[in-house]
């Protein structure tokens, strides 16, 4: 008799504190306030006099007191409502960037709760190459990248980068808001990041569609 499947592990939403109407002008839909990408449901809670940033995450099946101090809540079930369809052709969130005060301890404290880090990597990163150290970790479809910076604070979530069926009419419909498409880290993949002046509160990337596998 086969061992029953283990439990999916799944970001289920993301509170992040940001203008709702700034999303809606950069191409994304919301259903209220809830920005609905893939499998998650990102919702905009506005900045009412706080900090414009990722707040905290619900997590599926994961015991939410084991990530270094990220705001983490436990989601008991999954929402079944549908992924919305975007104008600036989002499909996917593809990476989550958290920025770790200590990134041995943060990579230990992921992989006591059950995720277990998939890659490290030490290079240059960004229009302006910085180098950094990276540790890399999936949650159900999303990758959860873990950056080192050197200096005192907290480990906090940063950024989001989102996956986009076509990242040149991304491009023309966002104008000056996004940055110059480069070729990303990740071989054959594109990328660009929307401006500040967007507003939409915390660093938010496109990058094209990964080629399917074989």
């Amino acid at each position: 008799m086969s061992e029953p499947a283990e439990p999916a592990r799944q970001i289920v939403s993301l509170r992040v504190g940001a203008d709702r109407d700034r999303w809606e002008s950069a191409g994304f839909t919301l259903d209220r306030s809830v920005c609905r990408v893939g499998a998650v449901a990102i919702e905009l809670t506005g900045v009412d006099g706080g900090p414009a940033e990722v707040r905290s995450w619900a997590l599926q099946n994961l015991d939410p007191t084991g990530f270094d101090g990220l705001g983490s809540h436990r989601a008991d079930a999954r929402s079944d409502s549908a992924p919305l369809s975007h104008r600036n052709g989002v499909v996917a969130i593809d990476h989550l960037v958290v920025l770790s005060v200590n990134l041995e301890r943060t990579t230990r404290a992921f992989e006591s709760a059950g995720v277990r880090c998939r890659r490290r990597r030490s290079g240059s990163v960004g229009p302006a190459e910085l180098e950094v150290d990276q540790a890399f970790f999936r949650i159900g479809a999303v990758i959860v990248e873990v950056v080192a910076v050197k200096r005192p604070g907290r480990t906090r979530f940063w950024g989001l980068t989102f996956e986009v069926e076509d990242l040149d009419a991304a491009a023309d419909l966002l104008g000056d808001r996004l940055g110059s498409i480069r070729d990303a880290v990740q071989p054959g993949r594109r990328i660009a990041t929307l401006k500040s002046g967007a507003g939409l509160g915390v660093p938010v990337a496109l990058i094209s569609r990964a080629e399917p596998a074989g």
